[in-house]
């Protein structure tokens, strides 16, 4: 449902499910380095005391798509994406982006080894899966 409570489109969903596979990727990769670790990195809670106003060159390849969405807003694209990517990092060091389905999955993730990182397309999967147990459950076709 939309925030004003209509249904998703096709589209819509599109976009809800690319992100809903992104956030899960995240959540195992940040999961992933405290099972390794056995704890919180250092790094991550001088990050949360201390931000720094530094710098730091990178280079990396985005999508195209990616790319021409920030630019699309104007000049000082790179600055844009600098803010969405540190508004993440913040949302995420404070606990704003935790839900149940990464909860159930680190849990079990410390009890039996960390899982395979989530590939695109594993929301589509596990909403097809999750239709087919519900017919079954019915005595559907």
């Amino acid at each position: 449902m939309t925030m004003d409570g209509t249904p998703l489109s096709k589209s819509q969903r599109e976009h809800h499910h690319y992100l809903t596979d992104a956030l899960a990727r995240v959540e195992f990769d940040m999961h992933h380095r405290i099972w390794i670790d056995r704890r919180v990195p250092r790094s991550w809670e001088r990050i949360a005391n201390s931000p720094s106003p530094d710098k730091r060159r990178v280079t990396i390849r985005l999508d195209e798509d990616v790319v021409k969405f920030f630019r699309s807003m104007g000049r000082d694209y790179g600055p844009r994406m600098n803010d969405v990517l540190k508004g993440f990092m913040h949302a995420k060091l404070m606990g704003l982006f935790r839900g149940d389905e990464t909860i159930d999955q680190f849990k079990e993730q410390e009890d039996n080894g960390p899982h395979e990182r989530p590939e695109f397309g594993w929301t589509d999967r596990q909403m097809a899966e999750s239709k087919a147990w519900h017919k079954a459950r019915r005595g559907e076709e």
